[in-house]
């Protein structure tokens, strides 16, 4: 019973409430050692009601994430339809010369990340420039991102921070230089 049980645990690695998050690396490989920032777009995975009626399903199927729709409002009867969404969790997925991976993560473990030393914590909100409504996104830039370069658009950043201010330089090059 014992080895059931541990079996168990080891594989039981996403739960419902669990966010679906980014990890984004500044270099091609998604090697721990190039993690740079967390991105949660606030996708959690469980049932919840649909602003246009019923209910959606965030859950993985194997690695893919999918939604399950129902006409209920909790989830419950005969699915309507399934969705693939497209995101395969834990593969490593090259970007020019970084890469990212989609994962999941507890919510404790989330705000671990937001209040860790040295990390800065970012909101977005949707529709708005005055940091107010609704969080669309979060991002967590790891303290250990501080000064190196990263992609972004068609040019690339870095990236320096203190409690108190970002300071922030732009290239027009993939490689910081320029």
């Amino acid at each position: 019973k014992l080895i059931l049980l541990l079996s168990v645990l080891c594989f039981a690695t996403a739960f419902a409430g669990d966010y679906v998050v980014t990890d984004m690396y500044a270099k091609s490989g998604c090697k721990d050692a190039d993690l740079a920032v967390y991105i949660n777009s606030m996708m959690k995975l469980g049932c919840k009601k649909n602003t246009g009626g019923g209910s959606l399903d965030y859950k993985l199927d194997g690695k893919k994430l999918v939604i399950d729709s129902y006409t209920t409002t909790d989830c419950s009867g005969t699915k309507a339809a399934t969705t693939d969404t497209g995101m395969v969790t834990g593969t490593c997925v090259a970007q020019g010369s970084s890469s990212f991976k989609i994962g999941t993560m507890s919510a404790s473990v989330w705000k671990g990340h937001t209040t860790g030393a040295g990390n800065i914590f970012m909101k977005n909100y949707e529709g708005s420039e005055t940091c107010g409504g609704d969080v669309s996104m979060e991002m967590v830039y790891l303290s250990k991102a501080q000064g190196i370069c990263m992609p972004r658009g068609g040019g690339s950043e870095t990236a320096t921070w203190t409690t108190t201010a970002v300071t922030s330089k732009e290239y027009g090059s993939t490689d910081c230089t320029g």
